[in-house]
């Protein structure tokens, strides 16, 4: 195992995010490739919405509407839990059967929006990689590696091409402006977005399904003010550098603790990470 390379890859918002909710759940993932102990149904909810609704919007902007959206998700969520990895952890109001008709009203309701014929005409890209250089005032590399991502859709907007972002939410004000100004992810995609050669201020466009009895779609932008624009640089060059630094300490917390792939590992490790932390970043 090459302890150091993670560090030649290109930092990502999952990555950023991962290391920000706890360090040795990154130093696990990514510089142990060890396998997750288990996975949260809500991710694989989400990832099957997402493949359903851009097959959806693939077939439509083709003039093929013969599988439905419906269809589309129940296909793509037997196939993720089918290819789960690891004992996938469902909650507590839903089983597999209620995730997945949960995962269904989600769809339908999602559908009611992207699916229009003016949404349509505007969608002009889905699954758009990028990959940001991070310079300073100098125009020379702050960080070794770009940030990368993918938006989920390109569309026409008022005049300029504006990334489109869906998501699954918890409750109805996770993807509203006031939090996407403090939110990791989102403030690197509105990074991002100043790249596209808009016309107009850069912004990303967010459709979020609330998970809901009846979902609710809200949607909302994320801009990147000169004041975010500051924080997130500085969010991202500290991560890493600590990285970089070998910086791998548990940050134990209520909520991430209760949702970790890891949480053996973490347990038996005590003292063991920083044994290794320091054998495999000493200078």
């Amino acid at each position: 195992m090459n302890p150091f390379a993670h560090l030649e890859e290109s930092l990502s918002a999952s990555r950023i995010g991962t290391y920000l909710r706890c360090p040795l759940r990154y130093y696990f993932r990514y510089v142990e490739h060890r396998p997750d102990e288990r996975v949260g149904a809500a991710l694989l909810l989400g990832i099957a919405v997402d493949q359903a609704m851009k097959q959806a919007v693939h077939t439509a902007m083709e003039g093929r509407e013969s599988v439905t959206p419906e269809e589309y998700f129940i296909e793509a969520f037997e196939k993720v839990v089918e290819g789960a990895r690891a004992p996938i952890k469902w909650p507590a109001r839903y089983d597999q059967q209620g995730t997945l008709d949960l995962g269904q009203r989600l769809v339908e309701a999602l559908s009611d929006v992207l699916l229009t014929e003016e949404r349509l005409q505007r969608i002009v890209a889905w699954d758009v990689p990028f990959a940001v250089p991070l310079l300073d005032e100098q125009g020379q590399p702050e960080i070794p590696t770009p940030i990368v991502g993918i938006f989920d859709f390109v569309e026409e907007h008022e005049g300029g091409l504006v990334p489109l972002e869906l998501k699954t939410a918890s409750n109805r004000t996770q993807y509203l402006p006031d939090h996407l100004q403090r939110d990791v992810q989102a403030s690197i995609y509105a990074m991002a977005a100043m790249t596209m050669g808009s016309t107009e201020e850069p912004r990303v466009r967010y459709v979020s399904a609330v998970k809901l009895k009846k979902p609710e779609v809200i949607e909302s932008e994320s801009t990147c003010a000169p004041d975010q624009l500051r924080w997130i640089r500085g969010v991202i060059t500290g991560v890493d550098r600590a990285i970089r630094t070998g910086e791998f300490v548990a940050r134990p917390s209520t909520i991430e603790c209760g949702a970790c792939p890891f949480t053996t590992a973490c347990a038996t490790s005590s003292g063991l990470a920083s044994g290794k932390r320091a054998e495999l970043f000493r200078s």
